[in-house]
């Protein structure tokens, strides 16, 4: 990624005016951090995502409204970059989970059972919430077949082999790898916001013009 981005910035002047990969991208965060780090990692790609709107906005270079915004925060930059806007991006992104963390488990060959994985648990669980019995599809396995998971029979359904089997949803100790709870999220950006100063306040009738 580094080699095409020089690429890009020696046969093309303007790519100055998009940020470098790393700045929008974020970087592993271990399954057992902290909330702080892990809200941490997302604030650092949100701020950078801000200034790339800012510098659009002012029709100048990345770099430039980088610089603009290290000793103080302009009013136009607080516009995108404030506790409002991302802790709306950060649920939009599905970094919030609810208070009931719940895992979803299918039942083996062998009577135990077995976890879905994050994405699939995520997209259950979803499910679950909003009401939704059936039905919900989810490609699985390392063959990524196609399954059917009916809520109100709590069963997985193999659609080739016509195979079921059980599901259950049970208490999940601790947190989801990657995720905060509701009250993490909101102790998480009142840290930054008040104790940290590195995350301004929304401002009065705070509206972003990106959508924020």
């Amino acid at each position: 990624m580094e080699y095409l981005e020089q690429v890009e910035r020696l046969s093309d002047p303007t790519a100055d005016t998009t940020p470098p990969w790393e700045d929008v991208s974020l970087k592993p965060i271990p399954v057992d951090s902290a909330p702080l780090v892990v809200l941490g990692e997302h604030l650092r790609v949100f701020k950078h995502e801000c200034v790339w709107a800012y510098s659009r906005e002012r029709s100048t270079t990345y770099d430039e409204a980088k610089k603009a915004v290290e000793k103080e925060y302009p009013a136009e930059f607080i516009r995108h970059f404030n506790a409002a806007t991302f802790e709306a991006t950060a649920i939009a992104r599905g970094l919030e989970v609810t208070d009931e963390l719940k895992h979803w488990q299918v039942m083996t060959d062998k009577g135990d059972f077995n976890p879905f994985d994050e994405d699939s648990n995520e997209v259950i669980e979803r499910a679950r919430r909003q009401g939704q019995e059936r039905f919900i599809t989810l490609k699985l396995g390392p063959k990524r077949w196609t399954y059917e998971i009916d809520l109100k029979l709590m069963i997985q359904r193999n659609l080739k082999t016509k195979k079921d089997r059980p599901i259950r949803c049970v208490e999940r100790e601790g947190r989801a790898p990657g995720k905060l709870t509701q009250a993490e999220l909101q102790q998480a950006i009142h840290y930054f916001v008040v104790d940290l100063d590195t995350l301004p306040a929304a401002p009065p009738c705070c509206c972003a013009p990106d959508g924020r």
